[in-house]
């Protein structure tokens, strides 16, 4: 439920008097009952592992503006023979890695040769939320290493994608990971060869220093959305690449997705220090900007963010009042060119006798924009679980968030209220 208050200062030239304009809207924007299923099978024998991994989310609404809808995310059956060092995975599912987009319908298969630690692969299906271009098919060709050199693991892919039958992404990329019982790096590499242009550089990693400190960077770069063809089509009133093709060039399409395809960048570093038995303290610098877009003839340019720089700091104390209790304490500071913002947050997490979890928690954010304006916005939230024997639970939450913008002659001030209550059966 959404309660909106906008007051507006009307001047009157003439005569410098001053009227307030009140407007009030309420809405409901949503009413629903949702119901999730997540059912696991696994079968094991000397050399065969199993599994039928099946999750759907239906959501029945009771708003007329708001249809009935079901979602299944995943279901899909996991083969695996160690000793052929065969291992395949149908059906629709989400792919780790390998250059897939997202979630799709397909299949993905890898065979050793005779090795288990270089596994040679292919991948191929149909993306399952289409977007811009139609229906989203995909082939490619994977190699995995794993444990060659000890403790690190890499993979190289070759994917092409068309929508519609259209090429629409054809990229090669890697990935390369290192763990051990101190550290751990994880890298990704995606440079789309049909561009000529890199999507996606990503690293991160931690590094635990005797049990009692832990510095952790990462380093982000991307093209978000990711970089197609069909990125193109953004705003133009075709609905595939073919049609498209009549009024532009493949190179002025290219063109087109390019600068409508932003970069996201970011840059961290952190740390979290053991300062006793019950309390650990942390806090990281983050750097981040987003890159703007072209104008093209129906959509107009949009502007960068320029560096967004972020400081954060949090304690977290363990055990402070019962054994099983958390407590949380956050702020943020946020600097950019159009806007600066703190945060401070509390929440926390304790067992009350053997049934119930309560998991109050507030938050407070102040942002102050350059084009003078200002806005405030408190947050509380409570839930709640109780659990009832060994397979039932039910659980509840509720979320008020107040916001009071302010600017030279407009006032407003928004609450929106989101509560829940259902139950958890494991079976």
């Amino acid at each position: 439920n959404s309660k909106i208050r906008d007051e507006f200062t009307i001047v009157t030239p003439a005569t410098g008097a001053k009227e307030i304009d009140i407007q009030n809207l309420s809405t409901t924007d949503q009413s629903s009952i949702v119901t999730d299923i997540n059912y696991n099978v696994r079968h094991r024998t000397a050399n065969w592992d199993s599994r039928f991994t099946f999750r759907d989310t239906y959501r029945e609404s009771f708003l007329d503006t708001q249809p009935n809808r079901n979602r299944l995310s995943t279901a899909y059956v996991d083969l695996k023979n160690e000793k052929q060092h065969f291992g395949t995975r149908l059906g629709r599912q989400v792919a780790a890695s390998g250059g897939v987009l997202g979630r799709f319908d397909g299949a993905i298969l890898n065979y050793g040769f005779g090795s288990a630690k270089i596994r040679y692969g292919f991948e191929g299906g149909q993306l399952v939320e289409e977007g811009l271009g139609g229906s989203k098919r995909f082939a490619g060709l994977t190699i995995d290493a794993d444990n060659i050199i000890k403790n690190v693991g890499m993979e190289f892919f070759l994917i092409q994608q068309n929508a519609s039958g259209d090429t629409d992404r054809r990229a090669v990329g890697g990935e390369f990971r290192y763990f051990d019982d101190k550290r751990s790096v994880f890298s990704l590499f995606d440079y789309d060869i049909l561009f000529n242009e890199l999507n996606i550089a990503s690293v991160q990693g931690n590094w635990s220093f005797n049990k009692s400190a832990t510095l952790n960077f990462l380093y982000d770069y991307r093209r978000s959305p990711s970089l197609q063809m069909t990125n193109a089509l953004l705003g133009q009133p075709e609905t595939t690449l073919s049609q498209l093709a009549f009024t532009l060039t493949q190179d002025q399409i290219k063109a087109q997705a390019l600068g409508l395809t932003p970069v996201s960048k970011v840059a961290s570093i952190g740390a979290t220090f053991m300062v006793s038995p019950r309390w650990q303290v942390g806090g990281d610098f983050r750097l981040s900007s987003v890159s703007g877009t072209t104008a093209t003839a129906t959509l107009p340019a949009s502007p960068a963010t320029g560096q967004v720089k972020t400081f954060s700091m949090q304690a977290i104390g363990t055990g402070l009042f019962i054994p099983s209790g958390v407590l949380v304490f956050n702020t943020s500071y946020l600097t950019s060119p159009a806007y600066d913002a703190i945060l401070f947050g509390v929440s926390s997490r304790f067992k009350a006798g053997d049934k119930w979890i309560l998991e109050p928690g507030i938050k407070y954010y102040s942002q102050d924009n350059a084009i003078g304006s200002t806005s405030k916005r408190l947050s509380p939230v409570g839930r709640v679980t109780y659990q009832f024997g060994e397979h039932i639970a039910f659980e509840g939450e509720i979320n008020m968030e107040k916001t009071r913008t302010a600017a030279p002659l407009v006032n407003g001030s928004a609450t929106s209220l989101f509560y829940y209550i259902g139950y958890r059966y494991d079976f």
